[in-house]
């Protein structure tokens, strides 16, 4: 899509994001796939602030247990 900038694309996944209000359907296991390889790339970096990778608290934990559970039904 050589007429759309990666700025754009950006701002209408933020958009896109927002409009669902960031309730995403995954599994758990994709999201420890994941969460392991960014932390893995994080790491690369010299400055450790340009990748923020803090553990997360309880109550964030709970939302992703839920909609992990929400994706096992769907998929």
């Amino acid at each position: 899509m050589p007429d759309v900038s990666i700025k754009e694309i950006n701002n209408l996944e933020k958009l896109f994001l927002d409009l669902i209000d960031y309730d995403l359907i995954i599994k758990g296991a994709d999201y420890a796939k994941y969460y392991f390889i960014l932390r893995s790339i994080s790491e690369e970096f010299e400055d450790p602030e340009l990748i923020q990778m803090d553990p997360i608290s309880y109550e964030e934990m709970k939302v992703l247990q839920k909609n992990s559970d929400k994706a096992e039904e769907v998929l």
